[in-house]
């Protein structure tokens, strides 16, 4: 006899083993691409650009570069260019996260404009969207009058966050001819022709 509260148990059972089986098959059907994706056999320190990539967006010669781990980071590759006698130097920091997910995790919670409020009282953020970056966002640490002292550019592009730091380091300096711009488009052009060019 049919249970006036609906139609029972076992076909309460039957629909969510249903569901199951169709998520199942789901998730069969749509991870494999994705995790052909976030497995790509890249390492950060591919991403790094060369000098050749960046120096034509400086107003000076790239007279020293260093290139090394970030302490305290797993994956974590930095270069760092001192640009000419101005006391500026050009950085470029890349990190490889396990995958789209947490790279999605690691744009929004280490923003690196977090860090900087710790030190300087006006730090302004502005999103833009550099060709091939899922994520983008221009950092201004002020000095005196409101010029950038630290110009940061945060991008993410599925699992790897680049950060490009251009930073005043005496009081003196100033990358006010920097092509700021220019920089950041030959950065991101450079990271997706990379990532672009790995075999699926």
């Amino acid at each position: 006899m049919m249970s006036r509260n609906g139609p029972g148990k076992r076909g309460v059972v039957t629909a969510a083993s249903v569901l199951v089986a169709v998520l199942v098959i789901a998730l069969l059907l749509v991870l494999p691409p994705i995790v052909r994706l976030e497995n790509r056999e890249v390492n950060a320190e591919e991403l790094l650009a060369p000098a050749a990539v960046v120096s034509d967006s400086v107003p000076d010669v790239l007279v020293s570069e260093e290139t090394f781990d970030l302490p305290g980071y797993s994956g974590t590759k930095v270069r760092r260019w001192q640009v000419g006698d101005r006391g500026v130097s050009l950085r470029i920091e890349v990190t490889k996260a396990r995958n789209s997910f947490w790279g999605r995790k690691a744009w929004r919670n280490d923003d690196p404009a977090n860090g900087y409020r710790g030190n300087f009282p006006h730090v302004t953020v502005a999103r833009f969207s550099p060709a091939g970056a899922d994520d983008a966002e221009k950092i201004c640490v002020h000095g005196r009058y409101d010029e950038c002292k630290i110009s940061s550019f945060w991008l993410r592009f599925g699992q790897f966050l680049v950060l490009v730091s251009i930073t005043d380091q005496s009081p003196e300096a100033s990358h006010k001819d920097f092509a700021e711009g220019n920089l950041v488009t030959a950065v991101a052009d450079y990271v997706r022709g990379k990532l672009n060019s790995q075999p699926d």
